[in-house]
C-alpha cells in the first residue's frame, strides 16, 4: 500500500479466493494516493495504480490493473 492511500469502511481486500476446490493466494497492489471506497472488494493479484479509485459497491477482479489517475465503477469494475 503506498502513501497517502485509503483503506475505507468495509471495504474488503481479498488476498485468497476458493476456485474449483483449490484454495489460491495472491498479492493486492495499492499505488500512492488511492482510495478504496466502501463496500468495494479488490481481489487478488490485482493492481491500483497511483490515484486509482474504484467507487463504492465496485469490484476489482482478480489480475486487473486500475490505470493510474482513474475511477472505476460497477462489478465488475468499468471505467466512469
Amino acid at each position: 500500500m503506498g502513501d497517502y492511500s485509503a483503506v475505507n469502511d468495509n471495504c474488503t481486500l481479498q488476498t485468497h479466493l476458493f476456485e474449483d476446490r483449490v484454495m489460491k493466494m495472491s498479492y493486492v497492489d495499492i499505488g500512492r494516493g488511492c482510495s478504496v471506497d466502501s463496500m468495494s472488494v479488490v481481489l487478488y493479484d490485482s493492481i491500483m495504480e497511483d490515484q486509482s479509485v474504484p467507487e463504492p459497491l465496485s469490484v476489482l477482479m482478480k489480475s486487473e490493473t486500475l490505470p493510474a489517475y482513474t475511477v472505476f465503477i460497477g462489478a465488475p469494475a468499468n471505467k466512469r
